[in-house]
């Protein structure tokens, strides 16, 4: 476990100081193994444990010195880690985009930055925090979607597979890094663990379907399904939602697909029933209807099945890029801060109701 603030222009903290330099201060507490090195251009710090792609295991301390040295990226290693490399304007922050590694965060009115994995996201919480409704109702009536929010106000989730950058002043940005990842991963584990089983999977097969989520994994398996699309009739699958997060996968989707130059099939939901937007009755993060994706899934495979056929579901990487805040959390806001306007929480599931019979 883990929960650490980040403090720009040298303010302190008073609270277990971790790191110190000229302009940047690190405070909290960190149960996981870690390791804290400096230079005079920069601070790492990596909390966890990572793999590197040229071995199955590399000791924390040993990929710090090679990053510090730039003898490595963060790329090139993998494993239930995060990277956090410190300049004195702003600060860069790695997921692992094969490690089941939340990280939340939140953007405090002092300008500083708070991070924890998930069993610590609960105190990143202010005095007063509720279910954002607005921000659901938004969804559901205009489908307006903010990548890294979760249903709770001011408590935000970086999605693995992206290289984050917080810079002075609270300014976010992001890179999408999966086409960096391919090349490293492709020599090693876990992708030649994951290669080595697919490909024994399709040996028996002439027609290959992939339901490409534009995730880690299903990119992963894309890569090596390409490799055989000269011998074997491979298209991908992918769905669709104009009202949820979905249409961003299909934009990632989309990416892959043209990278391997193969078919994509594009199912849209919400012109089908039974749909809906939610995999919950109010979710903390908005994700694609899956229900849904199930159901039409079953069809997909039921028009297209033959005996030379093999459908390998991808979609499992949405656990990953959107791994959701735990229950208990959401459950404890909306029972000690309240939500303070009733009606429109009956809104929220009267939408989500109404929009089910119109779809149908």
């Amino acid at each position: 476990m883990f929960k650490i603030e980040i403090f720009f222009k040298g303010t302190m903290s008073e609270v277990n100081p971790i790191l110190c330099t000229d302009n940047i201060v690190v405070s909290g507490e960190i149960e996981l193994p870690f390791v804290i090195e400096s230079d005079n251009n920069q601070s790492i710090i990596i909390i966890g444990k990572a793999n590197s792609y040229d071995s199955d295991w590399v000791d924390i301390n040993t990929a710090l010195k090679r990053l510090l040295r730039n003898e490595a990226q963060e790329t090139d290693f993998y494993g239930d880690f995060i990277c956090l490399k410190l300049f004195r304007n702003n600060v860069n922050i790695y997921t692992d985009p094969f490690g089941q590694f939340p990280v939340y965060y939140a953007i405090n009115s002092n300008g500083s930055i708070s991070l924890s994995d998930g069993a610590m996201c609960k105190s990143l919480l202010q005095a007063g925090q509720s279910i954002d409704i607005d921000f659901l109702l938004n969804y559901i009536i205009n489908g307006e979607y903010l990548q890294g929010r979760t249903a709770i106000t001011g408590l935000n989730i970086l999605s693995p597979g992206f290289k984050y950058s917080f810079s002075l002043g609270g300014l976010l940005t992001r890179e999408y890094i999966i086409d960096r990842i391919f090349s490293k991963a492709e020599a090693s584990s876990p992708f030649n663990i994951l290669k080595k089983s697919v490909v024994q999977k399709v040996a028996c097969y002439e027609k290959l379907t992939l339901e490409l989520s534009g995730g880690v994994e299903s990119s992963s398996i894309a890569a090596i399904l390409a490799c055989h699309k000269k011998e074997k009739e491979v298209r991908f699958l992918t769905y669709y939602d104009k009202c949820s997060l979905s249409s961003n996968e299909l934009k990632y989707a989309k990416k892959v697909s043209d990278h391997f130059n193969i078919k994509l099939d594009v199912i849209e939901l919400s012109t089908r029933s039974p749909f809906t937007p939610f995999t919950e009755d109010i979710p903390f993060h908005i994700l694609p209807g899956s229900y849904s994706c199930l159901y039409h899934q079953q069809h997909y495979i039921a028009d297209l099945y033959d005996k030379h056929t093999l459908f390998i579901n991808g979609h499992g990487g949405d656990s990953i890029y959107l791994a959701p805040s735990p229950p208990a959390l959401f459950m404890e806001v909306l029972f000690s801060a309240g939500v303070k306007s009733q009606s429109k929480l009956f809104m929220v599931y009267r939408y989500s109701i109404i929009h089910q019979f119109l779809t149908k």
